[in-house]
């Protein structure tokens, strides 16, 4: 889906910046296709030893080549949604939810008391699910069953007018 997406924008070269929504269904919604390098917290997934992210684009834009060894695992990352509006209380489930075989790290960072906006009126995500495993499918599933193991717990906001 993605590819197809890229070539209809001419998009064949470099780096891209992609963001997804999967349904219930297992439907892709494609929310962003950007030509730029994943950012922020996500791009820790594709830290290497032997190359970092920045030398790859730069690599690329001017045509470069550089020895890029593939890990010999799948790696994924899931941007934990905004679902509910309110003020967050306290996330539930965290410790079960690291404890899901080939989950990495799990970081939560809307602090408690924070007010939470869904889309498409909001803006962030409440954190990040890291997982690496022998295949995509693992990750991937990995991530679901971690995120399906976490509860966050709002407070209605009231506003005074």
């Amino acid at each position: 889906v993605i590819q197809k997406a890229c070539l209809a924008y001419g998009l064949t070269t470099g780096a891209i910046h992609a963001e997804c929504r999967i349904d219930k269904d297992n439907r892709i919604w494609i929310l962003e296709i950007a030509s730029r390098t994943i950012g922020g917290d996500c791009a820790r997934i594709l830290d290497s030893e032997n190359f970092s992210i920045e030398e790859l684009a730069i690599s690329l834009a001017i045509d470069k080549p550089i020895e890029v060894v593939m890990p010999d695992h799948a790696r994924a990352v899931m941007m934990i949604p905004v679902r509910d509006k309110g003020l967050l209380k306290r996330v539930e489930g965290l410790l079960d939810a690291n404890k899901v075989k080939h989950i990495d790290k799990i970081d939560i960072i809307i602090n408690q008391g924070h007010e939470l906006v869904p889309l498409p009126e909001g803006n962030q995500y409440l954190g990040y699910i890291f997982a690496s495993a022998a295949t995509p499918e693992l990750a991937t599933n990995a991530i679901r069953e971690a995120y399906s193991q976490l509860k966050f717990i709002t407070a209605p906001v009231f506003s005074i007018t």
